[in-house]
């Protein structure tokens, strides 16, 4: 659709092709570096005309640059994309964008400011109900939290989404791999973020599978 588009003319059309390519990456492990395609397409996408698209390009070009290290280069992308969250009207969206700040914070070092945004995000989940992002978003805090050194407060995550969803037999399965997480976690054995994101993908292909349906995908 991206070469279409620019085979069209159409600059605008083709940024935010290749913005919803990178946040697909973001996604799914295995589809290559996303910063490229989130990188090209926060470049050139109308932001007045698709405010809701472009915020979330513009935190994942953060959330990825803080992760290969590059501190002042995030900061200043989530400064530049924060702008945007004035026009974006639909509570749903305000609470996925402060979860992928929240993503941006920890890897940027800022663990208390960044447990505080996933912890507020992770209520909202469970109230609205939304089980399969409140499973996403627990998994976060639960990174956040080994991090910091305070793997065993994990266990307390699993047992918030037994109760909330008792008769969610895919959401049984995925605080199962929250609790495998937590029990690497106190190990001290197994290389944290890896290891989250696997558990991530997996969560995701038992929601797809159950067609539990994210509503919407945290940020694709």
């Amino acid at each position: 659709a991206a070469r279409l588009f620019a085979v069209e003319g159409l600059g605008g059309d083709e940024a935010c092709c290749q913005g919803l390519l990178g946040l697909l990456q973001m996604e799914q492990p295995g589809l290559g570096d996303p910063l490229p395609a989130l990188l090209e397409g926060w470049s050139e996408i109308g932001r007045e005309i698709r405010p809701g698209i472009a915020l979330r390009v513009g935190l994942s070009v953060a959330a990825c640059q803080a992760g290969k290290g590059r501190a002042d280069q995030a900061r200043s992308t989530l400064r530049e994309a924060w702008r945007l969250l004035a026009e974006i009207a639909d509570p749903r969206e305000t609470t996925r964008a402060f979860w992928l700040e929240a993503r941006v914070l920890g890897c940027l070092g800022e663990p208390t400011e960044a447990l505080q945004i996933l912890e507020s995000v992770r209520q909202r989940l469970l109230s609205e109900p939304c089980p399969a992002e409140a499973a996403l978003v627990s998994l976060d805090l639960g990174l956040v939290l080994a991090e910091s050194g305070r793997a065993g407060e994990i266990e307390t995550l699993v047992g918030a989404l037994r109760a909330a969803f008792p008769d969610e037999a895919t959401l049984i399965v995925s605080a199962g791999g929250l609790g495998c997480f937590a029990e690497l976690a106190v190990a001290g054995e197994a290389d944290l973020p890896l290891t989250a994101r696997h558990a991530a993908a997996t969560m995701r292909r038992t929601f797809r599978l159950a067609r539990l349906i994210l509503r919407p995908l945290p940020f694709a």
